[in-house]
């Protein structure tokens, strides 16, 4: 029998000690993790290595997580890969502009434990 390739998450977090945190419980449930700490590499790494997921805070330096949104959506490959907002932004105003993206789920930081994000990682895995 086949052994199921390791699934990879793309983490795109400017907070070191969050990326530190979420990275370890993605690791733990048995995804490769790659990092990213503003949306520019983050891009630079999806674009590259073609995760199975990507999990994207929105407030970063370099390129914002909407602006890496909108590079993803325009590359058909790329538009692929599910999208996880993780962020501290709740306002109606960010809602609607992520709304535009083919993003999967909008997760506020403040709302989820880093269990419950790994567990929404591996309920969208589950589907692919």
């Amino acid at each position: 029998m086949a052994e199921e390739k390791q699934k990879t998450v793309c983490l795109v977090e400017d907070d070191p000690s969050i990326q530190e945190t979420y990275g370890i419980k993605l690791k733990q449930r048995g995804y490769k993790v790659l990092s990213a700490s503003d949306g520019a590499r983050g891009f630079e790494i999806i674009s590259q290595e073609k995760p199975d997921l990507a999990l994207v805070d929105i407030n970063m330096p370099v390129m914002s997580g909407l602006e890496m949104l909108e590079k993803l959506s325009h590359d058909a490959e790329l538009a692929k890969i599910p999208v996880i907002i993780l962020t501290n932004y709740d306002t109606q105003d960010v809602v609607g502009k992520v709304s535009k993206f083919p993003t999967h789920f909008y997760l506020v930081k403040a709302f989820y434990t880093p269990q419950k994000v790994a567990d929404v990682v591996d309920e969208v895995l589950c589907r692919r």
